[in-house]
C-alpha cells in the first residue's frame, strides 16, 4: 500500500513556541514561571515536582521531584510510566537520575526515607526535531508495595507547565518535501518522513542506516505500531534480523517521532548492494497496529496481550 507523498494529513491542533534547550534566544529570554507542584499526597507516599534545571550542551531537560515513602515498614517502588510521557503532545523517553547514576525507569524507597531524583528528558529521543518550547509535560507516576505487584498506592496521571498552563501548546509538524503517507485510516497517520538528518546520522549511523518516521494517533487510545519481525525486504532481498525494524507506542490523540533502522550488516549478508542511502530503491515490510491493554485503573499496560487490530502490506520507495 503506497500512498501518495504529496497527500495532506491532518495535524495535530496548535502551535509551537520557540526551543526550550537553548535553541533560540527566545528560549533564553522567557521565564519559567513555575512553583512547586504536589502531585500525589496521600497517607504512604508524597510526590512533589521542586523545580527545573536546563543542560544546554547535552540536549537535556531535567524535573527536579522530591518522592517521599511515609511508611515505617515497607519499601516502595517509585514509577514512571514511560509509555505515556508527552511533551507538548509528542511521546517522549522521561526515565529517573539518581545521584548521576544510569537512567532507570523504577527508584526504591526504604521505609521513611525521601530521595530527590531527576526525571530526565532528552533531545535524543526526538531525533533532533524540534517541538519548541516544553510547555506541557504529561507524566504517569505508580507508587506500589514491593512486596506485591498487585497493590498499588498511588497512580496519578499530571500536567506540568512549566511557563504556566496559559502558555502551553500543542506541536505541529509541517509537511516536508521527503514525506510519504504510508498509512491513513481510522487508526492512525504514518509518515514516512526520509533519512535521518544529519545530527542523527553522524550520533548513530555507524552500524545503521535511519530512516525517520512521524506517527499520528487518531484514536482515543494507546496504540502499539510496528513492523511484522522480519518481514523486511530492501530492493527485492529478504531483510533477517533483530536489528533492523521499527516501532513505536502512541498514546491517544498524540504524536511521535520515531526511527526505521536498517542494519548495515544484515544488507551485506543478504548480497544487497547498498553503500548509500540513495541505493534504497525499494523497502517493503508488513505493518501491524496493536491497541492497548489497559488495566482495571483505566491505565496503558503494555501491548503482549493486546489484540492486532489491522495489517498492512508497506511497499515505498525512498
Amino acid at each position: 500500500m503506497l500512498l501518495a507523498a504529496e497527500k495532506p494529513y491532518p495535524p495535530p491542533q496548535g502551535e509551537s513556541a520557540g526551543g526550550l534547550e537553548g535553541k533560540t534566544d527566545t528560549a533564553e529570554e522567557k521565564e519559567i514561571t513555575f512553583t512547586e507542584q504536589v502531585v500525589a499526597d496521600n497517607e504512604e507516599c508524597k510526590i512533589t515536582i521542586t523545580g527545573f534545571e536546563r543542560d544546554d550542551e547535552f540536549g537535556r531537560f531535567y524535573i527536579n521531584t522530591l518522592l517521599e515513602n511515609k511508611s515505617s515498614d515497607k519499601t516502595y517502588k517509585f514509577t514512571l510510566d514511560a509509555k505515556t510521557v508527552n511533551v507538548n503532545g509528542v511521546l517522549a523517553h522521561a526515565p529517573f537520575q539518581y545521584e548521576n547514576r544510569d537512567f532507570i525507569g523504577t527508584h526504591w524507597l526504604a521505609p521513611g526515607k525521601k530521595d530527590n531524583v531527576k526525571i530526565v528528558i532528552s533531545d535524543m529521543y526526538f531525533n533532533y526535531n524540534d517541538i519548541g518550547d516544553y510547555t506541557d509535560i504529561e507524566l504517569v507516576f505508580q507508587v506500589q508495595d514491593d512486596s506485591s505487584n498487585e497493590n498499588v498506592l498511588e497512580r496519578k496521571a499530571v500536567h506540568i507547565y512549566p511557563y504556566g498552563e496559559d502558555k502551553a501548546v500543542e506541536f505541529v509538524r509541517e509537511a516536508q518535501p521527503s514525506d510519504k503517507i504510508i498509512l491513513d485510516n481510522e487508526y492512525a497517520t504514518v509518515i514516512f518522513a526520509g533519512e535521518a538528518n544529519e545530527k542523527l546520522k553522524e550520533e548513530y549511523s555507524s552500524k545503521h542506516y535511519h530512516f525517520e518516521m512521524f506517527v499520528i494517533n487518531k484514536t482515543d487510545k494507546m496504540l502499539f505500531i510496528r513492523d511484522a519481525y522480519n518481514s523486511f525486504s530492501v530492493n527485492g532481498f529478504k531483510v533477517e534480523s533483530p536489528y533492523s525494524g521499527w516501532a513505536t507506542d502512541v498514546d491517544g490523540g498524540r504524536c511521535s517521532f520515531s526511527t526505521m533502522s536498517i542494519y548495515k550488516e544484515d544488507l551485506e549478508k543478504s548480497g544487497i548492494g547498498i553503500k548509500d542511502y540513495e541505493d534504497f530503491e525499494e523497502i517493503k515490510f508488513k505493518l501491524e497496529i496493536y491497541d492497548s491493554r489497559i488495566d482495571d485503573d483505566g491505565f496503558y499496560d503494555g501491548w503482549f496481550s493486546s489484540d492486532l487490530l489491522a495489517e498492512y502490506e508497506i511497499t515505498l520507495s525512498p
